[in-house]
């Protein structure tokens, strides 16, 4: 029986292998279910999708802990398996939930397993984790719905904008306040879906009124009238002159909630209203708000620009009725008629019912006339001065606006039965009173200061009209003299009218000369005005043939106040001068214009002045005698006094545009002076732009040496070189304006030129092109009050240095000395820097034959800090020799203290003889626990003289650069991390070189390759083709080049540093025996120049040794064997560590005159060339001994 069943068992066992080799090749999970639905076997895939180990999930039965709780994933998930074990077959999308909480994507395709009876034996399914492409698409998903919201972000931005355009479109369109409302409310409500909005605008009367509103709005929110004092979110708005923006207010049961915005209107100067809108909370956004007040900034300059057109429209009428008006009053005659037509011109310029004329006889006043009512009736009632209406605007000779009659006292029953609110002004005959003239409103009114302006420009032309009046009741020639006023009249209308288009004082001038020959029919005319000092009048316009204005002005533009004219007459008097004749003229002016050529016969001056300020003259020419009536001499000067009044006009608006301007070149000489940072610019921004402030036509500025008590010239501007060139230099003893405003500390101030003449007797003075007008000396002070230097300044030919100037210069002054001191005190912090850091690197370098070194330093120049670059050549005993060059992070005191240290220590260390690695990991130790807390970077190297041997650490510094025989490369090997960088102590490895005579070695710090916003590559790039291309490879024209190619002669940001160092060949030295002959001197200094390339000089200084020996080879030619046989002559050239020594001897006999004079000068030559030179005579010939120092001893 067991051997039957061995094989049977035998190929079960191999099948159930087969079958668990396939469910684990699998690459995804794998599940298999009886007809009851408990799980048979599952793959290790299985068990990693829902996170359940594999031998726990066999023999689970549904629920099966994977599924999700309870919900239509669940019922889906039961459905599935239900389907699947009842026969049928599918794939499925479930999600199943692993113990740690991660829901897992899986597509589950399900198969029933049948028998080979047909009975259904149980269920297997492929499981495949799809969560990442889940994922995927979840992403691109949400992205798509991203890309979509922000295209109906744009699209609402793009609908913003063109709603915003449109807008701009229309209310550029609308020319009055009302049409900009009311486009403004449209456009507003339109762009935020308003249920209602209303425009608020600050009256005359100061109060915040309601003047337009578009839809449905709440009267609590927005009231018909308020104050803007008064609490409240329209008046914050207002006085804040920002938005408030409320929360949602609700508005009641079933409605919905609304909010409020308020957006102030804002122009120049304040606000002018606010746009209060309601919206509902679902349409009312951020982008809302943003449109809102983009809309209001928009029609607040709409609005500015509609009132302004509105006030000039206001204006054009005022005036147009002022005309209309005066027009009347000039034909008003002696008719009643006339007399009716002038008042109703009046009533109809003020909108009035009535209007109503008195006139003054004695202390009692009479209706003459009214207009507008019921005629006057039979029985007027006479109104005593002082007494009612009338009476008392006639006593306190001032308007009187009564809004309420009836709570006033009035004489008239008349009056306080038709009218409910009066204005009255006083009519005055030149100062007297001579009548009232008042308008009223049947209903209760408000006169405004236009209504009571246009009134009393009536009432001024109604009195002269009152006047004429008269005189025509009493003969015909009173009527003559009033239409010859009345045409005066019209001239001065005219003329005036023309002053108010001036803006200038040239062009009032101009204006005020022209309508006032007009005015008088004039032959010629003269316009003077006051100089600045008072003691000139400047002709500033001029008008009239030639001939007529022969001599005005004594000088080509001006008068002197003193002189004999009837102009400076007029002036100094302050009444009008009229001389009718030539003859009164000679009589009176007998040295001024009378004495000339001039064809004018009278002359009428006339003084412009407001009260007791006078202005200047108005000189009227005439070429015939006593033309001018008294009428017309009255008529210019009340011209004279309007012209007067534009000039003063037109000089505050020139003085407020001058003081503005000067703020303006002030605050920008400030800033000019704020980045500068030496004495040198400083003064050179005072003469250059400080004077230009003040329009000075030269400048010149000086710093004091307090020690020497010198002031020393350092700018100058306008001056001839060879008038300032004497004064570079000026002892505080002369006695000159500069050196006296320095020593007594105070201002000195010429006006004009001849008191500056006067001062400084013999002291030349620019020409009229540099100067002439007044000058000043100003004391530069410390904050200590200690002068620092001293600035003067002349002003154009003829100009006058006023208050206003000298305040200017004062200012110039004093933004110049704070500015002073600051450079000075720069520059002395920098040369302290600059000696301190000069301080703490080596003094002197070793020498050696076999080396040549140069070192250079430069600090960097917007700095005044010491900086932290260093460098160190150190002899190691006899035969090595190390360098070093290190940067210390920083600037300052803490950065100069760690350098000191830190080259100390590598001294230190380097002595020792351990070599670059051993020294830089020891300066690493030492940077750890005694030197400050700070990074740095190092690089030493040492070469063996004897080996040529070349051996180097960096600790984090950029690379050395060598050359050797002709390859240029960066020496790589050897590095490790900054000084105290790491946490540990480093490590350091050394690079070796073999570094042959002739091979070149540079150390330098990052300052020379660095550059701002540059690649360190590109820097290290520059200085190796530099290098390359440098035609002489001698330390001391290496360090030169490399400053001149990578740095230039501008400021820096960064110290640097630089160390070449050239192995030299120890050169043998060398002898020469050439015959006494000229010819063989050539071949003598090649030779030297071949020997003298290895010796570490300048090219210069070789040339200099090849001419000195050429010279005392040359001097024992010529003089050796004059009288002894020729022999050769010896050339020895040798060298020590310190000097060049040169023999040059012969067997000859030199004359003393030879030696002590030498041919050519020649030994004189030679001592100037060498550092010593002497001369040995003796019997057996003569030996000359010359020697150049390489180095110091």
């Amino acid at each position: 029986m067991s051997t039957s069943t061995d094989p049977d068992r035998s190929a079960a066992g191999e099948a159930n292998g087969r079958h668990a080799a396939f469910i684990a090749s699998l690459q995804d999970g794998f599940e298999m279910m009886d007809r009851g639905g408990r799980i048979l076997d599952v793959n290790e895939r299985f068990a990693e999708i829902v996170g359940i180990p594999r031998d726990k999930i066999i023999g689970l039965r549904p629920p099966f802990p994977w599924w999700l709780e309870e919900g239509p994933e669940r019922e889906h998930v039961e459905e599935a398996l239900a389907s699947v074990i009842e026969g049928g077959s599918g794939e499925f999308d479930f999600t199943f939930r692993r113990p740690d909480g991660r829901r897992v994507n899986v597509i589950l395709n399900a198969n029933v397993v049948v028998g080979s009876d047909g009975e259904r034996l149980g269920v297997v399914a492929i499981v495949k984790d799809v969560s990442d492409r889940v994922a995927a698409q979840a992403e691109r998903d949400e992205l798509v719905e991203t890309l979509a919201a922000e295209r109906v972000q744009l699209g609402m931005v793009l609908q913003r904008l063109s709603r915003l355009q449109g807008f701009t479109a229309s209310i550029a369109e609308r020319m009055t306040q009302a049409e900009v409302i009311e486009s403004l409310l449209s456009a507003a409500r339109e762009a935020v879906r308003a249920s209602g909005a209303a425009v608020i605008l600050l009256t005359e009367d100061d109060m915040l009124a309601v003047v337009a509103t578009d839809g449905e709005l709440d009267p609590q929110m927005i009231p018909a009238t308020s104050s803007p004092t008064v609490a409240g979110d329209i008046q914050e708005a207002f006085r804040t002159g920002r938005a408030r923006w409320l929360e949602p207010r609700p508005r009641g049961e079933g409605a919905p909630d609304d909010r409020w915005g308020f957006v102030p209107l804002v122009r120049r100067g304040g606000s002018m209203g606010v746009l209060a809108i309601c919206c509902p909370e679902t349409t009312f956004t951020a982008e809302d708000r943003a449109t809102l007040e983009t809309m209001v900034w928009q029609a607040s300059q709409a609005l500015e620009r509609a009132r302004l057109l509105e006030s000039e429209a206001r204006s054009r009428h005022t005036l147009a009725r002022v005309l209309a008006v005066s027009d009347a009053a000039l034909e008003w005659l002696d008719s009643d008629d006339a007399l009716q037509s002038l008042l109703r011109r009046i009533r109809e310029a003020v909108a009035a019912d009535s209007a109503s004329l008195l006139v003054l006889e004695g202390d009692t006043l009479y209706v003459r006339a009214t207009d507008g009512l019921e005629r006057i009736p039979a029985e007027q009632v006479p109104i005593p001065l002082a007494k009612g209406f009338s009476g008392r605007i006639a006593a306190e000779r001032a308007p009187v606006v009564v809004e309420d009659v009836s709570r006033v006292e009035v004489v008239s029953p008349w009056l306080r039965e038709r009218l409910r609110s009066v204005v009255g002004v006083p009519i005055f005959r030149a100062d007297d009173v001579a009548g009232v003239l008042h308008v009223g409103s049947t209903s209760q009114r408000r006169f405004d200061r236009g209504d009571i302006e246009l009134l009393e420009l009536v009432a001024a032309r109604v009195g002269g009209a009152l006047e004429r009046a008269r005189l025509f009741e009493s003969a015909s020639a009173a009527r003559a003299d009033a239409a010859r006023a009345a045409d005066r009249l019209r001239r001065l209308q005219t003329a005036t009218a023309a002053l108010t288009g001036a803006m200038t004082v040239q062009e009032v001038s101009r204006t005020v000369l022209h309508q006032a020959v007009g005015v008088v029919r004039a032959d010629a005319g003269v316009l003077v005005l006051t100089s600045n000092d008072g003691r000139f009048l400047e002709i500033v316009a001029r008008t009239g043939e030639p001939e007529t204005l022969d001599g005005v002005g004594r000088r080509p533009d001006r008068y002197g106040v003193d002189d004999d004219a009837a102009i400076c007459e007029a002036y100094r008097s302050g009444a009008p001068v009229w001389v009718p004749s030539r003859l009164e003229w000679e009589r009176r002016f007998g040295d001024g214009m009378a004495a000339t050529g001039s064809t004018a016969r009278s002359i009428l001056a006339v003084p412009m002045r407001i009260d007791e300020h006078r202005l200047g003259v108005l000189g009227l020419l005439f070429e015939a005698e006593a033309r001018l009536s008294k009428g017309e001499r009255r008529l210019a000067t009340t011209f004279a006094e309007q012209a007067a009044l534009a000039l003063e006009r037109a000089r505050l608006f020139e003085a407020e545009r001058t003081a503005r301007d000067t703020t303006e070149r002030l605050q920008a000489l400030a800033a000019s002076l704020a980045v500068v940072a030496t004495a040198k610019e400083v003064l050179t921004i005072l003469v250059e732009d400080g004077s230009a402030v003040v329009g000075a036509a030269s400048a010149w500025a000086a710093v004091l040496d307090r020690g020497a008590q010198e002031l020393h010239a350092i700018a100058s501007r306008g001056y001839d070189p060879e008038l300032v060139d004497p004064f570079q230099t000026m002892s505080l003893d002369l006695r000159l304006p500069a050196t006296d405003a320095v020593r007594e500390r105070r201002e000195i101030w010429f006006d004009p030129h001849e008191g500056s003449d006067r001062a400084c007797p013999g002291f030349a003075r620019p020409g009229a092109e540099h100067g002439g007008g007044g000058s000043g000396c100003l004391p530069l002070f410390d904050t200590a009050r200690r002068p620092i230097g001293v600035v003067a300044l002349q002003l154009a030919p003829h100009r006058t240095i006023g208050e206003r100037e000298r305040s200017a210069l004062r200012a110039i002054v004093a933004l110049g000395a704070q500015a002073l001191e600051r450079a000075q005190l720069y520059e002395r912090e920098h040369a302290v820097a600059a000696t301190l850091q000069k301080s703490l690197l080596p003094g002197s370098l070793p020498a050696d034959p076999r080396v040549s070194i140069a070192t250079q330093y430069r600090p960097g120049t917007e700095e005044l800090d010491v900086g932290g670059d260093w460098y160190d050549v150190i002899r190691i005993g006899h035969d090595r020799i190390g360098v070093a060059i290190g940067d210390v992070v920083g600037h300052g005191l803490d950065a100069a203290s760690a350098m000191g240290q830190l080259r100390s220590a590598l001294r230190g260390l380097a002595l020792t003889g351990h070599g670059p690695g051993t020294v830089i990991e020891g300066l690493d130790r030492f940077a750890r626990t005694s030197a400050p807390a700070t990074m740095a970077t190092a690089v030493y190297a040492e070469l063996d003289l004897t080996t040529n041997e070349l051996r180097y650490a960096c600790a984090g510094h950029p690379p050395p650069l060598i050359q050797i025989a002709g390859e240029i490369r960066f020496l790589e090997r050897g590095r490790t991390t900054p000084l105290a960088a790491l946490p540990e102590p480093i490590r350091c490895d050394e690079g070796k070189e073999v570094f042959p005579p002739g091979s070149v070695l540079v150390l330098y710090s990052d300052g020379l390759i660095e550059r701002r916003g540059e690649q360190l590559d590109l820097g290290m790039a520059r200085l190796s083709e530099v290098l390359r291309e440098a035609p002489s490879v001698y330390p001391e024209d290496l360090a030169d080049r490399f400053f001149a190619e990578l740095i230039g002669e501008g400021p820096q940001d960064d110290d640097v540093a630089i160390l070449c160092l050239r192995a030299t060949s120890e050169a043998p030295p060398l002898v020469i025996s050439m015959p006494p002959e000229p010819g063989a001197l050539a071949n003598v200094r090649a030779s030297l120049r071949r020997w003298l390339v290895e010796v570490p000089l300048s090219e210069e200084a070789r040339e200099d040794v090849v001419l000195a020996c050429n010279e005392a080879c040359a001097n024992a030619v010529e003089h050796a064997y004059r009288r002894v046989p020729a022999a050769p002559i010896r050339v020895r050239l040798s060298r020590d560590s310190t000097a060049i020594r040169i023999d040059i001897a012969d067997e000859g006999a030199w004359r003393r005159d030879a030696e002590d004079s030498g041919s050519g000068h020649g030994m004189s030559l030679m001592r100037a060339l060498m550092d010593e030179v002497e001369v040995r005579p003796s019997d057996e010939g003569t030996v000359v001994t010359m020697k150049r120092r390489i180095a110091e001893p």
